[in-house]
Protein backbone atom coordinates (compact mmCIF):
# COMPACT_ATOMS: atom_id res chain seq x y z
CA UNK A 1 0.00 0.00 0.00
CA UNK A 2 1.04 3.64 -0.40
CA UNK A 3 1.79 5.43 2.88
CA UNK A 4 1.63 9.14 3.55
CA UNK A 5 5.31 9.30 4.43
CA UNK A 6 8.25 11.49 3.46
CA UNK A 7 10.29 9.68 0.74
CA UNK A 8 13.58 10.30 2.56
CA UNK A 9 12.18 8.88 5.79
CA UNK A 10 10.82 5.88 3.88
CA UNK A 11 14.37 5.10 2.74
CA UNK A 12 15.42 4.94 6.39
CA UNK A 13 12.57 2.58 7.28
CA UNK A 14 12.14 0.25 4.29
CA UNK A 15 14.81 -2.45 3.96
CA UNK A 16 16.26 -4.15 0.90
CA UNK A 17 18.02 -7.39 0.07
CA UNK A 18 15.33 -9.85 1.20
CA UNK A 19 15.05 -13.00 -0.95
CA UNK A 20 12.46 -15.71 -1.53
CA UNK A 21 14.67 -18.03 0.52
CA UNK A 22 14.39 -15.59 3.42
CA UNK A 23 10.59 -15.72 3.20
CA UNK A 24 10.63 -19.51 3.13
CA UNK A 25 12.77 -19.50 6.27
CA UNK A 26 10.44 -17.04 7.99
CA UNK A 27 7.27 -19.04 7.25
CA UNK A 28 7.48 -20.56 10.75
CA UNK A 29 6.29 -17.27 12.25
CA UNK A 30 2.93 -17.56 10.52
CA UNK A 31 2.24 -20.80 12.37
CA UNK A 32 3.52 -19.40 15.67
CA UNK A 33 1.25 -16.36 15.57
CA UNK A 34 -1.82 -18.55 15.07
CA UNK A 35 -1.26 -19.94 18.58
CA UNK A 36 -0.78 -16.68 20.48
CA UNK A 37 -2.92 -16.52 23.62
CA UNK A 38 -5.69 -14.00 22.82
CA UNK A 39 -6.27 -13.37 26.53
CA UNK A 40 -3.32 -11.01 26.82
CA UNK A 41 -3.60 -8.85 23.70
CA UNK A 42 -6.12 -7.16 21.44
CA UNK A 43 -4.12 -8.65 18.61
CA UNK A 44 -0.77 -9.76 17.24
CA UNK A 45 0.77 -9.14 13.87
CA UNK A 46 4.14 -9.27 12.13
CA UNK A 47 5.16 -6.28 10.06
CA UNK A 48 7.35 -6.70 6.99
CA UNK A 49 9.71 -3.74 6.45
CA UNK A 50 10.71 -5.02 3.01
CA UNK A 51 7.20 -5.12 1.54
CA UNK A 52 6.02 -2.44 4.01
CA UNK A 53 2.94 -4.46 4.81
CA UNK A 54 1.71 -7.11 7.21
CA UNK A 55 3.49 -10.45 6.98
CA UNK A 56 0.78 -12.18 9.02
CA UNK A 57 -1.98 -11.38 11.52
CA UNK A 58 -3.36 -13.35 14.46
CA UNK A 59 -7.05 -14.35 14.37
CA UNK A 60 -7.92 -12.13 17.36
CA UNK A 61 -6.53 -9.07 15.55
CA UNK A 62 -9.07 -9.54 12.79
CA UNK A 63 -11.82 -10.15 15.34
CA UNK A 64 -10.95 -7.06 17.39
CA UNK A 65 -11.01 -4.71 14.41
CA UNK A 66 -13.82 -6.68 12.75
CA UNK A 67 -12.13 -6.45 9.36
CA UNK A 68 -10.23 -8.72 7.02
CA UNK A 69 -6.47 -9.11 7.35
CA UNK A 70 -5.76 -7.37 4.04
CA UNK A 71 -7.67 -4.30 5.20
CA UNK A 72 -6.03 -3.99 8.63
CA UNK A 73 -3.11 -1.75 7.64
CA UNK A 74 -5.38 0.48 5.56
CA UNK A 75 -7.81 0.71 8.48
CA UNK A 76 -5.16 1.67 11.01
CA UNK A 77 -3.49 4.29 8.84
CA UNK A 78 -6.73 5.78 7.57
CA UNK A 79 -7.93 6.30 11.13
CA UNK A 80 -5.10 8.41 12.51
CA UNK A 81 -4.45 12.12 12.10
CA UNK A 82 -1.74 13.48 9.80
CA UNK A 83 0.26 14.61 12.84
CA UNK A 84 0.02 11.19 14.53
CA UNK A 85 1.00 9.56 11.24
CA UNK A 86 4.16 11.70 11.08
CA UNK A 87 5.02 10.84 14.69
CA UNK A 88 4.48 7.12 14.07
CA UNK A 89 6.79 6.90 11.06
CA UNK A 90 9.46 9.02 12.73
CA UNK A 91 9.43 6.57 15.64
CA UNK A 92 9.79 3.68 13.18
CA UNK A 93 12.80 5.43 11.71
CA UNK A 94 14.33 5.70 15.19
CA UNK A 95 13.75 1.97 15.76
CA UNK A 96 15.58 1.15 12.54
CA UNK A 97 18.44 3.50 13.39
CA UNK A 98 18.74 2.02 16.91
CA UNK A 99 18.83 -1.62 15.77
CA UNK A 100 21.25 -1.00 12.91
CA UNK A 101 23.84 0.41 15.33
CA UNK A 102 23.67 -2.61 17.66
CA UNK A 103 26.13 -5.53 17.52
CA UNK A 104 24.58 -8.27 15.36
CA UNK A 105 24.17 -10.73 18.25
CA UNK A 106 22.15 -8.19 20.28
CA UNK A 107 19.62 -7.09 17.65
CA UNK A 108 16.96 -9.67 18.50
CA UNK A 109 17.19 -8.89 22.22
CA UNK A 110 15.02 -5.78 21.99
CA UNK A 111 11.34 -5.03 22.42
CA UNK A 112 10.18 -1.56 21.35
CA UNK A 113 7.18 0.02 23.02
CA UNK A 114 5.23 2.94 21.59
CA UNK A 115 1.66 4.25 21.62
CA UNK A 116 -0.38 5.31 18.63
CA UNK A 117 -3.97 6.60 18.50
CA UNK A 118 -6.68 5.40 16.13
CA UNK A 119 -10.25 6.57 15.69
CA UNK A 120 -12.57 3.62 16.28
CA UNK A 121 -16.36 4.03 16.21
CA UNK A 122 -15.90 7.76 16.65
CA UNK A 123 -13.74 7.32 19.75
CA UNK A 124 -10.03 8.07 19.96
CA UNK A 125 -8.32 4.90 21.21
CA UNK A 126 -4.65 4.62 22.16
CA UNK A 127 -3.10 1.34 21.09
CA UNK A 128 0.14 0.32 22.72
CA UNK A 129 2.51 -1.50 20.36
CA UNK A 130 5.02 -3.95 21.82
CA UNK A 131 7.30 -4.71 18.88
CA UNK A 132 9.93 -7.48 19.01
CA UNK A 133 12.75 -7.81 16.47
CA UNK A 134 12.34 -11.20 14.75
CA UNK A 135 14.55 -10.95 11.67
CA UNK A 136 16.95 -8.34 10.35
CA UNK A 137 17.95 -7.30 6.83
CA UNK A 138 21.51 -7.64 5.49
CA UNK A 139 22.33 -4.07 6.58
CA UNK A 140 21.22 -4.76 10.17
CA UNK A 141 17.86 -2.98 10.16
CA UNK A 142 14.60 -4.68 11.12
CA UNK A 143 13.01 -6.81 8.41
CA UNK A 144 10.29 -8.59 10.43
CA UNK A 145 8.90 -7.32 13.73
CA UNK A 146 6.37 -9.17 15.87
CA UNK A 147 3.91 -6.69 17.31
CA UNK A 148 1.46 -7.08 20.20
CA UNK A 149 -1.46 -4.63 20.11
CA UNK A 150 -2.69 -3.68 23.57
CA UNK A 151 -5.22 -1.06 24.66
CA UNK A 152 -3.14 1.57 26.43
CA UNK A 153 -4.12 3.42 29.62
CA UNK A 154 -1.72 6.20 28.58
CA UNK A 155 -3.03 9.23 26.72
CA UNK A 156 0.33 10.49 25.51
CA UNK A 157 1.96 9.54 22.23
CA UNK A 158 5.38 10.36 20.82
CA UNK A 159 7.54 8.34 23.21
CA UNK A 160 9.44 5.20 22.34
CA UNK A 161 11.21 2.76 24.65
CA UNK A 162 13.69 0.03 23.81
CA UNK A 163 13.83 -2.80 26.35
CA UNK A 164 16.67 -5.32 26.31
CA UNK A 165 15.00 -8.57 27.39
CA UNK A 166 18.38 -10.12 28.26
CA UNK A 167 19.84 -7.39 30.50
CA UNK A 168 16.57 -5.72 31.50
CA UNK A 169 17.91 -2.29 30.53
CA UNK A 170 15.44 0.27 29.19
CA UNK A 171 16.24 3.17 26.89
CA UNK A 172 13.67 5.88 26.20
CA UNK A 173 13.56 8.06 23.11
CA UNK A 174 11.57 11.27 23.35
CA UNK A 175 10.76 12.64 19.92
CA UNK A 176 10.22 16.11 21.39
CA UNK A 177 13.86 16.41 22.44
CA UNK A 178 15.32 13.96 19.88
CA UNK A 179 17.31 11.96 22.42
CA UNK A 180 17.71 8.43 23.84
CA UNK A 181 18.05 8.21 27.63
CA UNK A 182 18.79 5.21 29.85
CA UNK A 183 15.86 4.96 32.27
CA UNK A 184 16.75 1.83 34.27
CA UNK A 185 15.76 -1.83 34.37
CA UNK A 186 12.63 -3.89 34.87
CA UNK A 187 13.42 -5.81 38.04
CA UNK A 188 10.75 -7.72 39.93
CA UNK A 189 11.31 -9.09 43.42
CA UNK A 190 10.98 -12.84 43.95
CA UNK A 191 7.67 -12.25 45.75
CA UNK A 192 6.36 -10.20 42.81
CA UNK A 193 7.46 -12.87 40.34
CA UNK A 194 5.67 -15.51 42.39
CA UNK A 195 2.43 -13.51 42.47
CA UNK A 196 2.73 -12.91 38.73
CA UNK A 197 3.37 -16.60 37.95
CA UNK A 198 0.45 -17.75 40.10
CA UNK A 199 -1.81 -15.15 38.50
CA UNK A 200 -0.72 -16.39 35.07
CA UNK A 201 -1.75 -19.89 36.16
CA UNK A 202 -5.26 -18.57 36.80
CA UNK A 203 -5.24 -18.34 40.60
CA UNK A 204 -7.41 -15.67 42.21
CA UNK A 205 -6.15 -13.18 44.78
CA UNK A 206 -7.73 -15.15 47.64
CA UNK A 207 -6.19 -18.40 46.37
CA UNK A 208 -2.76 -16.75 46.19
CA UNK A 209 -3.20 -15.43 49.75
CA UNK A 210 -3.90 -18.93 51.08
CA UNK A 211 -1.15 -20.60 49.07
CA UNK A 212 1.54 -18.10 50.12
CA UNK A 213 0.15 -17.58 53.64
CA UNK A 214 0.11 -13.83 53.10
CA UNK A 215 -2.52 -11.19 53.85
CA UNK A 216 -4.67 -9.56 51.19
CA UNK A 217 -2.91 -6.22 51.78
CA UNK A 218 0.48 -7.85 51.13
CA UNK A 219 -0.70 -9.42 47.87
CA UNK A 220 -2.30 -6.11 46.86
CA UNK A 221 1.01 -4.33 47.52
CA UNK A 222 2.84 -6.80 45.27
CA UNK A 223 0.23 -6.37 42.54
CA UNK A 224 0.46 -2.56 42.63
CA UNK A 225 4.25 -2.76 42.41
CA UNK A 226 4.01 -5.16 39.45
CA UNK A 227 1.63 -2.82 37.62
CA UNK A 228 3.89 0.17 38.25
CA UNK A 229 7.09 -1.56 37.11
CA UNK A 230 5.52 -3.07 33.98
CA UNK A 231 3.41 0.02 33.24
CA UNK A 232 0.30 -2.16 33.18
CA UNK A 233 -3.27 -1.28 34.16
CA UNK A 234 -4.43 -4.84 34.93
CA UNK A 235 -3.03 -8.24 35.83
CA UNK A 236 -3.91 -9.61 32.40
CA UNK A 237 -1.90 -6.81 30.80
CA UNK A 238 0.97 -7.34 33.28
CA UNK A 239 1.12 -11.06 32.46
CA UNK A 240 1.25 -10.28 28.76
CA UNK A 241 4.05 -7.76 29.26
CA UNK A 242 5.97 -10.10 31.57
CA UNK A 243 5.90 -12.87 28.98
CA UNK A 244 6.94 -10.50 26.23
CA UNK A 245 9.74 -9.03 28.37
CA UNK A 246 10.76 -12.45 29.74
CA UNK A 247 10.70 -11.31 33.36
CA UNK A 248 8.95 -14.51 34.48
Amino acid sequence: MAYNIDPELLKEIQVTGITEADYERAAKYKEDIEHVEPLFYEGMCIFDYFKMNLFCVSPQSKSYFNIAKDDLVDYMFNHISDNDNIIFWNLMGKCQEFVKLLPEKERKNYVFNYANPIERDGVRTILNYKSRVLETAPDGRIWLAGCALILSPNKETGKLTAHNVVTGEIMEYDIKVNQWVMTGKITLTEAEKTVLRLSAQGLTISEIEKLLHRSKSTIDTHRKSIFKKLKASSMIEAIGYAKLYRVI
